[in-house]
């Protein structure tokens, strides 16, 4: 799947460049959430495990340079760029925050997130860099150490040496859901 659509990524710019429009055309490419293949032995996309939530963003914009991201970002911020990339003011309604300034191969801009949020029906999550919370019908049911567990398999929600970040995350999660 991935060489699929590696080729039909190529089939877009090749057709922009024959086209003649590349250096003036931005080019943003992502997918909806993953349906987590049997990982966790689990399979389509109602659940916040990293191979759910965790999608590609790439962006091609005229006069860019190459180069990869780490930064926590959210689908919410692609309209925001898109407005700022384009020179418009996006709507006041609009929630999100433009990625433009990580267009670049600096630094993370010092007030760039450090949290980002989904939702499925009941199920929220919040995640960090270190930590993510997964909360079912407003109960707090795992807790994942994604520095130290990477693909998710010790949820620490009863661990009381952890008790301190499920603290920190649901104080973050009531903020975003006000």
């Amino acid at each position: 799947m991935v060489a699929l659509v590696d080729s039909y990524c190529g089939m877009v710019l090749d057709a922009l460049d024959d086209l003649g429009i590349r250096e003036k055309t931005m080019v943003i490419w992502t997918s909806d959430h993953g349906d987590q293949m049997w990982e966790h032995e689990l399979f389509l996309k109602f659940n916040m495990h990293e191979a759910s939530v965790h999608v590609p963003l790439l962006i091609d914009i005229p006069q860019g340079s190459p180069g990869a991201r780490r930064e926590l970002v959210e689908h919410i911020d692609v309209f925001p760029t898109i407005c700022e990339l384009a020179g418009v003011a996006p709507p006041a309604s609009v929630q999100g925050k433009s990625l433009a300034l990580l267009l670049s191969n600096g630094p993370t801009p010092e007030e760039w997130q450090n949290t980002v949020f989904s939702q499925i029906g009941d199920i929220q999550m919040v995640r960090t860099e270190e930590w993510k919370l997964n909360v079912y019908d407003g109960s707090p049911g795992e807790l994942y150490d994604l520095k130290n567990d990477p693909q998710e398999f010790y949820n620490r929600i009863d661990d009381q040496d952890c008790a301190d970040a499920v603290k920190l995350l649901i104080e973050r999660l009531k903020k975003w859901a006000q």
